[in-house]
Formats: C-alpha cells, sequence, structure tokens
C-alpha cells in the first residue's frame, strides 16, 4: 500500500450530476478540435464542488491520495451500467455521426474526473500517488460521484 506516507488532511467533495467519461477532443482535418460537450460540463460541475468543499486554500503541491466513488444511473432493468455514445468523424464531410452506444469504462470515469480537480485541489495530476476506484450502479437520487482527497506526507 503506501509505505511510510500518512494523510495531514482529508477532505470530501460530492457532485451530485450523471458522470462523463474522459473522451478525445474532435479533430479536425485542417486544425483545430472540439472538445465533447457533456464531459466539459461534467468536469465544470466537479471543479465548481471542488472549489466550494476546498474553500480558500491553494492546491496543493504536496502528494495525495484519491478515492473516486461514481453513482451511476442505470440504463435499463437488466443493465448494469452506464452507455455512452460512440461517435464516428466523416472525414470528407467533417460531419460526426452516432455508431452506437458503449459502456462507459472506469478508468475513463476517474480521468475526466482528476483532470477537473488539477489546479483546484492539486497543482499537477503526477502528485496523485494513491488512487481508489469504484463504480455502483442505482437509483436517479444517488448519481454522482464521492470524492475524497487526502494529502500526503512522508513521501520522497
Amino acid at each position: 500500500m503506501m509505505t511510510g506516507l500518512h494523510v495531514v488532511k482529508d477532505v470530501d467533495i460530492k457532485v451530485h450530476s450523471i458522470p462523463v467519461p474522459w473522451s478525445v477532443p474532435v479533430i479536425y482535418r485542417y486544425g483545430g478540435c472540439r472538445p465533447n460537450p457533456r464531459l466539459a460540463a461534467w468536469q465544470a460541475a466537479v471543479a465548481g464542488a471542488a472549489r466550494l468543499a476546498w474553500g480558500p486554500l491553494e492546491p496543493t503541491s504536496d502528494p495525495v491520495s484519491l478515492k473516486l466513488t461514481f453513482f451511476l444511473p442505470r440504463t435499463n432493468e437488466s443493465d448494469s451500467g452506464v452507455v455512452v455514445p460512440i461517435l464516428k468523424l466523416n472525414r470528407l464531410t467533417g460531419k460526426i455521426t452516432k455508431r452506437g452506444l458503449a459502456q462507459a469504462d472506469l478508468t475513463n470515469l476517474a480521468k475526466g474526473t482528476e483532470d477537473a480537480l488539477e489546479g483546484i485541489v492539486f497543482v499537477n495530476d503526477i502528485l496523485v500517488r494513491h488512487k481508489e476506484e469504484i463504480a455502483y450502479y442505482g437509483d436517479a437520487d444517488e448519481i454522482g460521484v464521492w470524492i475524497n482527497v487526502g494529502i500526503l506526507k512522508g513521501a520522497t
């Protein structure tokens, strides 16, 4: 686990919104790109909740521990996961079409959430030395993420 490290400060952040996984921005053939608007809205919600919970503190430059507990909506009664659209860029027309649906994976949910904390909670995500991620699927009143940030001391 974390030999020699111990938590000196603990902050809980709760975000009540449907989590959106990280995704690659659409890159246009002749330059420029367009980020996923759903991801941008999710990251804004995470950043807003982080600012409220973190208060007037500056982002830490100490190592941190993150525990991310996602509460995701069921897509139907028999399903156990949240789905996201698979998009395809037509390189000739530049139009984006929906190709189908795929289940969001926990790694990409965590990445988009962690990126939103950078510059608010910690200076850079390279400071994350320990991370736990878990996802539960349930009812609409539980949707969102609970984030626990621990500032660590004793790291070299």
